[in-house]
């Protein structure tokens, strides 16, 4: 039988847990860090879009050039940029021309919702690598850029040789420069 009546009181309570006020700090805590992560995870999403569908362009033109190599069907490859279509699209096609082109060989690349063209600088939108080679006649660039964040953009450039690499940040063209023709540099 147990008596409470030869219990010592030490004075100390020993309760265990959380007082309300306490659970609440840390609730409203969790609650604001979220709040604060949130919209950076979704630029972070956004940017990493834009760099997946820059890869994604230079592994296609890649693999255009790989099959014009290859002799594959016998016939050359190229990729063809629609930027009539929403959302724009870029389309790998068998053929010299895009408008000569096998349509049943055509494969779709879609770009993501966030994600567009936003200049063309390759004669007729095409790409057309040559056989035995693999080098083309229309070099030139296409930039890729964020619809939420248009100052975000990705460049990819194809050389006369066929070589397809990641352009660096864009700067600024200085034709509209005011250029002070009395400091030559020599």
């Amino acid at each position: 039988v147990y008596d409470s009546t030869h219990v010592q009181h030490t004075g100390i309570c020993e309760m265990k847990g959380f007082t309300l006020a306490e659970l609440l700090v840390v609730i409203a805590l969790v609650v604001l860090f979220t709040g604060l992560a949130i919209p950076a995870l979704r630029v972070a999403q956004k940017n990493s879009e834009l760099e997946d569908a820059s890869q994604l362009l230079q592994s296609v033109l890649r693999l255009a050039q790989s099959r014009t190599l290859g002799s594959e069907a016998a016939s050359q490859y190229g990729v063809f940029f629609d930027t009539a279509a929403s959302p724009h699209r870029y389309i790998l096609f068998r053929g010299a021309t895009y408008a000569a082109r096998d349509v049943v060989a055509d494969e779709l690349h879609v770009l993501p919702q966030n994600v567009e063209t936003s200049s063309i600088t390759i004669p007729s939108n095409a790409v057309v690598f040559a056989r035995v080679t693999g080098t083309v006649l229309s070099t030139g660039s296409v930039t890729l850029r964020l619809l939420s964040n248009p100052a975000k953009q990705e460049g990819v450039y194809v050389s006369s040789s066929g070589a397809v690499q990641k352009t660096s940040a864009f700067m600024p063209s200085d034709t509209a420069r005011v250029k002070d023709s009395r400091h030559v540099h020599v």
